[in-house]
């Protein structure tokens, strides 16, 4: 039986995919990248993004020199672009379903908590989570993983990875769902390409929330 759900924020709950991949445009012309267009962005982006930067060509030294810059640049452009993002289509009512049904509610993130709190006060979605598991401000994330917060999170609640289910739009929600033993589901229309997704073996695949209630009878 299914006990808690952990969501991820950004591109999964929050329809911010497109908001983040300009400003990450912009991060990498700073970098002496020329960009990506969105479906490049799909089907290349991952985590760590250090890893990532090295992946495009983008020497170590470069980004020492200037990524702690262009990181903190693209956080103040996002906040203001991302008070104007809504959620997801379904999100609300998904979650209130799932709250319905005794099931936690976990948003797990690489974003800031305060970042994350802002935007629920401002979607009225304060009282819609149990618990949010994300970064105390915007360099730890290169520290500290989602899977290392996951993963103290279950050990600290003694919980059963098998109850659990992790929501998310990229292939680390997948990964995460492997490495500790929890379902996973991979939602499109996100951060990572469907056949990304899909390459991931997830649990399932859905292409919108809505589809979560009924998916999870099947876990």
């Amino acid at each position: 039986m299914i006990s808690q759900i952990v969501f991820d924020w950004n591109g999964t709950l929050l329809a911010d995919s497109h908001v983040r991949h300009r400003l990450h445009c912009i991060t990498l012309n700073k970098l002496g990248h020329a960009g990506l267009s969105f479906n490049e962005y799909q089907e290349k982006f991952f985590i760590p993004i250090t890893d990532y930067y090295s992946s495009l060509g983008i020497s170590a030294e470069k980004v020492k020199k200037h990524g702690r810059q262009a990181t903190e640049e693209f956080h103040t452009s996002y906040e203001a672009l991302a008070a104007k993002c809504r959620t997801r289509g379904g999100a609300r009512d998904t979650i209130k379903k799932i709250h319905q049904q005794g099931i936690k509610t976990i948003i797990l993130s690489n974003h800031t908590i305060e970042g994350i709190n802002i935007q629920l006060k401002r979607l009225n979605m304060q009282d819609l989570f149990d618990t949010i598991l994300a970064n105390d401000n915007i360099h730890t994330s290169t520290v500290r993983g989602k899977k290392d917060m996951l993963s103290d999170y279950i050990k600290l609640h003694k919980l059963m990875p098998s109850e659990l289910v992790i929501v998310g739009d990229t292939v680390e929600e997948t990964h995460i769902g492997h490495d500790l033993g929890l379902h996973s589901v991979a939602i499109t229309g996100g951060t990572h390409s469907k056949r990304r997704l899909v390459s991931a073996n997830p649990s399932i695949v859905i292409s919108n929330l809505y589809d979560l209630i009924r998916v999870l009878e099947k876990l």
